[in-house]
């Protein structure tokens, strides 16, 4: 898959995830009121969703937010790609 002339890559998402949290803020809606800014982008998003569940509350809503916020950039992107141990495989 060829990536876009000139597409920016946003690497990092699950930290605009966190600073959202942090700052009292919906990652969602954040994504969505600023999606012209984003759309024609490449954005890499870390999978934190493996593992064990984290006991502290907080984490677990991060968890769940990063989640949500890659959900729903998928239904919105054009490609879905998994790279898992350097192999990509297109989910979309």
């Amino acid at each position: 898959m060829e990536l876009p002339d000139g597409a920016p890559i946003l690497n990092n998402v699950e930290g605009l995830v966190r600073a959202c949290l942090d700052n009292g803020r919906d990652p969602l809606k954040y994504l969505a009121a600023r999606k012209s800014r984003w759309n024609k982008s490449v954005m890499i998003v870390n999978d934190i969703s493996c593992g064990l569940v984290p006991m502290d509350a907080e984490d677990r809503a991060y968890r769940e937010a990063v989640g949500r916020t890659t959900i729903y950039l998928a239904t919105e992107a054009l490609a879905v790609v998994r790279v898992f141990a350097g192999i990509g495989k297109r989910l979309k």
